[in-house]
């Protein structure tokens, strides 16, 4: 359609001189190394690469809390007899101590829990770029760094 601008050249009307957006391909990763799409012979090292925290695999510290507004399911076995749950989540080997009790003869069982928390938890997002991605770049300096923007997402 007339007047349509993609993405890229909406942004890139935006930068200016001496900036520019290039795409390029992942054709390494360790060390991680980017071939520019439109010369095959450009291709980017560790040195001139500026990869954002969003495209690696990285620790984030984390609170989960669930509430009234929903449940977690946890799965649990016990090859020992009959256990059950307290309120506070300890095991404990009894014959009858109420309904989260089960025989080890059920094996698996699963049990609903009506809170749920974790404070200050790690969790690793593998987000890091592999190989045969396509990524926009930010040329910066005239070509001397380029600072990777994002996936090339494909329709």
């Amino acid at each position: 359609m007339a007047g349509e601008t993609s993405i890229k050249g909406a942004i890139q009307s935006l930068i200016p001189d001496g900036l520019g957006i290039q795409e390029g391909t992942v054709i390494k990763v360790n060390p991680l190394n980017v071939q520019l799409t439109n010369d095959s012979k450009m291709i980017l090292n560790q040195n001139v690469l500026l990869v954002p925290t969003h495209l690696t695999d990285y620790k984030a510290v984390i609170d989960i809390v669930l509430g009234d507004d929903g449940t977690v399911a946890s799965s649990t076995k016990d090859g020992q007899g009959l256990h059950g749950h307290g309120p506070s989540g300890q095991h404990s080997q009894s014959e009858g101590s109420g309904e989260h009790t089960h025989p080890a003869t059920e094996g698996e069982h699963v049990h609903e829990l009506d809170t749920f928390s974790i404070t200050k938890g790690t969790i690793t997002v593998h987000n890091a770029l592999k190989k045969g991605e396509k990524v926009y770049l930010l040329s910066l300096n005239k070509g001397a760094k380029y600072y990777i923007l994002d996936r090339v997402v494909s329709s």
